[in-house]
């Protein structure tokens, strides 16, 4: 098994790769600003808000271990100020993290992931749900 853990490099992250990797996993961790360096976890860097980043770091795992089984998205930034010193720019830059980065992992992610689906899975008939 494969798992992605977008934006691992902290406490959650680690704890989550070394758990991970205790059961098995091959596991994949990014980074932006802060690298790591843990015994049998690869390390990557990625942009969350980079949708070029996210499918280069996709395509890549994908060519070498063949499959993402699981992806954790825990890229995110907080910028802790007062409200009332926060200005618009840093408050659209946590957006742009936490909200519109977590689309395109998804996003990326699903495209590949459909490509790779049996025919048969690719697309869900209204009938099953009915």
């Amino acid at each position: 098994m494969v798992a992605l853990i977008i934006g691992g490099s902290t406490d959650i992250g680690i704890s989550l790769a070394k758990y991970l990797t205790s059961k098995d996993y091959q596991v994949i961790v990014t980074y932006h600003n802060h690298k790591i360096d843990l015994d049998n976890i690869t390390t990557m860097p990625c942009d969350v808000t980079n949708e070029k980043d996210i499918d280069n770091l996709i395509s890549n795992i994908i060519k070498k271990y063949d499959r993402i089984d699981v992806v954790f998205n825990l890229a995110a930034i907080s910028m802790d100020n007062l409200v009332i010193d926060k200005t618009k720019e840093e408050f659209m830059k946590v957006l742009e993290v936490n909200l519109a980065g977590t689309f395109l992992v998804n996003k990326v992610y699903s495209k590949i992931s459909a490509v790779r689906l049996e025919p048969d899975r690719r697309s869900v008939s209204r009938e099953r749900f009915v």
